[in-house]
């Protein structure tokens, strides 16, 4: 939520001044964060749309990019608002972008296939992502057109 967004960027000491450019950024669906002085939402995306009262809401979220040394971003960990850890990452041998609590698990809360490998940001994908998502304790994933 907006009040969410605005605790957390003021607990990260961003000035007040700051304030009101980077919550209209945050409001839009799955922003690349380009935000020069602040370091950890550099290259962060934003996943939203899941309905709280549905499972598996916890993926909503802002997500910050793991890097492999190299520069490259394959994941993304979730700046965590709750005790639960969220990762972002792309799956090579499924060809889609997943959300788990760990990297690289062979399930997952949710997943937006894609077919450019994993090479565009989840957030530069042309015309979004279609998730899916994970709605009962069956572990069957389907689509949530919300979820962007």
């Amino acid at each position: 939520s907006k009040e969410e967004t605005r605790t957390l960027l003021k607990a990260m000491g961003v000035a007040s001044h700051r304030l009101a450019h980077l919550l209209k950024e945050a409001t839009k669906p799955m922003v690349r964060w380009k935000v020069a002085g602040v370091v950890p939402l550099a290259g962060a995306v934003r996943i939203l749309g899941r309905a709280r009262d549905k499972m598996n809401s916890s993926i909503n979220g802002i997500y910050t990019p793991l890097t492999d040394g190299s520069g490259t971003v394959q994941a993304y960990r979730r700046v965590h608002t709750s005790g639960k850890k969220r990762y972002l990452y792309f799956s090579s041998a499924k060809k889609r972008w997943t959300i788990s609590n760990k990297l690289g698990a062979k399930g997952g809360f949710a997943y937006a296939a894609v077919a450019d490998g994993g090479a565009a940001c989840p957030a530069d994908v042309v015309g979004g992502l279609a998730w899916n998502v994970v709605d009962g304790p069956d572990g069957v994933h389907s689509p949530d057109p919300d979820v962007r």
